[in-house]
């Protein structure tokens, strides 16, 4: 985390060839990949999180690395030190080794895990020029995947609606290539959102019932 934060903070605030906007949106998408992943680790010792951190540090140090800043040579060591204690043995012995047999599906996965990647992945499809409209898809992203992570049918409904109807007016706003990914990555969170499988995570299951007793009338 220290090596991603200083990258993020030498991306947002130092001379680099990327749009300021889109700097500070890439800054605190890793800061969020970073957190979500490292949570991942530490206290459900998941071994997505230890790959997904790891990955997090490689973006973070790749996309860090066209800033001027001095601060990278920082970033550099700490990152250094982060993969080696990453992709050592020493840590097969902290994470979890077996499947969770009650796990949420592939579909429902990929629709929580857009509130992770969604910051990153908006910052580095309008890398060259961003404005406030991919902020909104950013935090409208985010909050859908939150609110579908807690179950809320409103969180799916914006999957299918809000995003796609803000990826249209962020798409008018990007560059290419960005918006070539931008469009990607926007139509297939809309169509993992009418899958019938991310519904079902949404869906209150509630068990029959036994039909009520009749009771006979006491003489």
């Amino acid at each position: 985390m220290a090596a991603i934060a200083v990258s993020s903070i030498a991306l947002a605030f130092g001379p680099d060839p990327i749009d300021t906007v889109a700097g500070s949106l890439i800054a605190v998408g890793l800061m969020i990949a970073g957190t979500t992943t490292l949570a991942g680790l530490a206290l459900a010792r998941a071994p997505w999180g230890r790959w997904g951190l790891a990955g997090t540090v490689v973006i973070a140090l790749l996309v860090g690395s066209v800033s001027s800043s001095p601060l990278m040579w920082i970033a550099y060591g700490l990152g250094a030190v982060a993969l080696v204690g990453l992709f050592g043995p020493w840590l097969r012995l902290w994470t979890r080794h077996h499947r969770i047999t009650d796990a949420p599906g592939p579909v429902a996965v990929s629709l929580m895990s857009v509130a992770a990647i969604a910051a990153l992945f908006v910052g580095l499809c309008a890398v060259e020029q961003a404005d406030w409209t991919h902020w909104l898809l950013a935090v409208a992203a985010i909050g859908s995947s939150v609110a579908y992570a807690q179950g809320a049918v409103a969180g799916i409904w914006a999957f299918r609606i809000a995003v796609p109807v803000i990826g249209i007016l962020t798409a008018m706003h990007t560059t290419a290539p960005g918006v070539v990914f931008l469009i990607a990555g926007v139509a297939s969170v809309t169509v993992l959102g009418w899958l019938p499988a991310a519904k079902r995570t949404t869906t209150v299951i509630t068990p029959p019932l036994p039909p009520p007793v009749r009771r006979t009338a006491q003489r």
